[in-house]
């Protein structure tokens, strides 16, 4: 072989693994590993046309006669295509990285203009063909004929794709008018999932189950469409209820209010609303409405949602009642099983006697404070008393746990028959934490009045009463200063100090 088609073949040799090399390189770049198809073949057919140009003879790409010193050289249908190509690939090279680089990073993660894939896709096709009919021209080819043959060849390849053509012609009428994006929750005739992708042919969604459900785009257009991110990304959600007839529709009103102003994933703008909606053949029905943001997750929320409503209700003695053709022999308040930890049981008396703050009390001052409390039950997430508050209760942990929190900082976990409250209970102070129920927490109330009528018919305890505070608030005060939440320079209250604070608080005589 000649050297003058080895040298050529060297440089085009030379030209591949310095390409090759190049794409290692830069391999590290996202854009660039997109295009590593065209990339290559673009590489092999420029060292090819390198090839070409340096020993023009050897691959047959000009015509022979033209090959003289004398004459231009004039290339072969072969040779233009071949030009062709390399412009094709060199093209699309260059659109993919603006494409990848232009819009996928600088307009979409940089701006967060999002410019859907089908858009890109076309503008892609349009300036590829028009540099491929560029070069054609400037090579001497008839465009004209060209192109009429292509419409001919157009025509039958469309009888052929018509249900492809459809769902490629709905696709573009979805992103021109734009009833959803990508990233959007909508529902489409009975299939909702969030919007993953849009192209020619189908559109995608995710499902609450994370199941793909891949739609073409002919159904989507042709189907009702429902989008809950539009006009606003938050979504109303409505709940139904039934009360029984015996409780005022104010007092029940205003329970499911608390109740669904505190669950989590629960907007506090707009302001939830309740309706009476009907009076039913054995309940009251109750519409709730509330908004929320993360679409998403609107199963978890509403779960939230109703379990409070069950707990408030049961706090606030409200029965979500039976069909009143069904006979259920049982007390409404009490449910199917009878409750052992109910006020004045025995087993509430024995909780009470094990109480530290109340051991000074005798057998009937216990009693008394076991008939008057009252009984609530919590479900995990609650937050029974908030820091800075002012309260006047005493709560005892009849089963369950709960977190005591001072200024978002957990001290500590309280479990069964401990307490927290004594300080607002017996002198009013607010709440020096936030507790907050663990798990299903039933605790034992025990408030001002309870404590009242017994200390003014026996003044005398309220001595010892004090001392036991004292204890208690040096062994929370210790506690407070091993989290780092407290002035560890700060001294316990002295049990004189508390007596005052004691006897301020009930009106006793100094």
């Amino acid at each position: 072989m000649p050297w003058t088609v080895v040298k050529p073949m060297l440089y085009a040799l030379g030209f591949v693994v310095l390409a090759h090399g190049l794409y290692r390189l830069l391999r590290r770049f996202e854009p660039v590993r997109r295009v590593v198809i065209s990339y290559h073949v673009l590489s092999i057919l420029l060292a090819l046309l390198l090839f070409a140009v340096l020993a023009p003879e050897s691959l047959g790409l000009y015509k022979p006669e033209t090959l003289l010193p004398d004459k231009t050289p004039e290339l072969r249908p072969f040779g233009k295509v071949l030009i062709v190509t390399v412009v094709f690939f060199a093209v699309l090279v260059a659109l993919r990285l603006t494409d990848l680089v232009l819009v996928g990073q600088v307009l979409e993660k940089g701006l967060g203009i999002r410019v859907s894939v089908i858009v890109r896709h076309i503008a892609i096709v349009l300036i590829l063909a028009v540099a491929v009919i560029m070069v054609l021209s400037a090579s001497g080819v008839e465009v004209g004929p060209l192109l009429a043959t292509s419409a001919i060849g157009t025509a039958i390849i469309g009888l052929a794709l018509q249900d492809v053509l459809g769902n490629v012609v709905a696709g573009v009428a979805l992103q021109a008018e734009r009833p959803f994006k990508v990233g959007d929750w909508v529902q489409v005739g009975e299939i909702m999932g969030e919007v993953v992708e849009m192209n020619w042919r189908a559109t995608k969604l995710a499902t609450l189950d994370d199941d793909y459900v891949i739609l073409p785009n002919s159904t989507v257009a042709r189907d009702r469409i429902r989008n809950f991110a539009a006009p606003r990304l938050t979504e109303a959600r409505h709940l139904k209820v039934g009360v029984e007839y015996g409780q005022p529709p104010g007092k029940v009103k205003a329970v499911l209010m608390q109740a669904v102003r505190g669950a989590e994933g629960v907007l506090a703008r707009p302001v939830p609303e309740v309706w009476v909606v009907e009076y039913g053949d054995f309940a009251i029905k109750y519409e709730i409405k509330f908004w929320l943001d993360r679409f998403r997750q609107h199963p978890e929320i509403e779960d939230r949602v109703m379990t409070r409503i069950w707990y408030f209700f049961k706090r606030n003695g409200i029965t979500i009642p039976f069909p009143i053709r069904n006979v259920f022999h049982y007390r409404m308040t009490q449910g199917f099983v009878q409750d052992t930890v109910q006020p004045g049981s025995p087993e509430v008396t024995a909780i009470l006697k094990g109480m530290p703050l109340l051991q000074p009390l005798n057998e009937e001052e216990l009693n008394s404070l076991s008939n008057r409390l009252q009984v609530a039950l919590y479900t995990a997430g609650e937050t029974l008393v908030r820091q800075s508050e002012p309260g006047d209760s005493f709560m005892i942990i009849a089963g369950g746990r709960v977190s005591v929190r001072v200024n978002d900082t957990e001290v500590t976990t309280l479990t069964d028959h401990d307490h927290f409250g004594e300080m607002s209970v017996m002198t009013g102070e607010p709440r020096s934490a936030t507790i907050v129920a663990l798990t299903d927490t039933r605790v034992l109330i025990l408030d001002r009045e309870c404590f009242e009528s017994v200390l003014k018919a026996n003044p005398a305890v309220v001595d010892a009463l004090s001392k036991e505070l004292e204890r208690i608030h040096a062994e929370n005060l210790s506690r407070l200063q091993a989290s780092g939440v407290a002035d560890p320079k700060a001294k316990p209250r002295t049990a004189g100090t508390l007596l005052g604070l004691v006897k301020r608080f009930f009106g006793l005589k100094a």
